[in-house]
């Protein structure tokens, strides 16, 4: 790492080279559309989620413990077949010409730009309150409480609608919102959603949940039924 030091007393800035690693705790797993392909993933995963996932766990913690049960699986699985591919295939397929143009000679030139965009994408220090921060807890923290006082919000009087002669729902339809949300209900709105989009705090994107609805439908329709119990529903 090199930090350029205010200039003071020469016309030069200081150059200060550390080589010390930050630790910002593990990397989450993301699960990458291409590893669902791999021969023989269909029968990791299966075998991985019908592994004891915390029967006195309460529902929605034994879904969560399966997701990350299978996602290490999978990676483990993409791993040994198709070995590191983070982002390797896609700077591959941004820069074709000169794929085409040097083949398997330019493998060092990918490698550099892998290392590249880690060392960009890294933050190696911020500044909060004025003071330049290098240590990682502070630096998720600021960052926390950063987004956090984006989206809170302050609690306050709100204003009150009368004599509005709005539509409103009949009794029975309002008795229907309250019913326990069905398996078709959720295959639905899963349906509904983009398949590869970006993937979720899970690590899985929708098209996992598509392809593997009926493995992992019976534990989804139990967490959803349990967050239903909690919120009183």
């Amino acid at each position: 790492m090199v930090v350029a030091l205010e200039r003071k007393h020469s016309d030069h800035c200081p150059i200060i080279i550390k080589d010390d690693e930050k630790n910002f705790g593990p990397k989450p797993i993301k699960v990458f559309d291409e590893w669902l392909d791999i021969d023989g993933i269909e029968q990791v995963i299966i075998d991985s989620w019908n592994e004891d996932g915390g029967g006195g766990l309460r529902k929605d913690y034994c879904l969560r413990n399966k997701l990350k049960k299978t996602k290490s699986a999978i990676k483990i699985k993409s791993q040994h077949t198709l070995g590191n591919i983070d982002g390797e295939i896609k700077l591959i397929a941004n820069n074709q010409e000169l794929w085409i143009l040097e083949g398997d000679e330019n493998t060092r030139y990918f490698h550099s730009l892998i290392r590249r965009r880690n060392n960009k994408n890294n933050i190696w220090g911020l500044k909060i309150s004025g003071i330049c921060s290098e240590d990682p807890h502070e630096i998720k923290d600021a960052a926390y409480n950063h987004y956090k006082s984006i989206f809170e919000e302050q609690l306050g009087p709100r204003p009150i609608l009368v004599d509005l002669n709005y539509s409103s729902l009949t009794k029975s339809e309002a008795n229907r919102l309250e019913d326990p949300i069905s398996e078709q209900e959720a295959f639905n709105a899963i349906n509904d959603c983009g398949g590869c989009k970006a993937p979720g705090l899970d690590g899985f994107n929708m098209r996992f949940f598509k392809k593997y609805w009926d493995v992992i439908k019976d534990d989804v329709m139990n967490a959803v039924s349990c967050w239903g119990i909690l919120s009183g529903l």
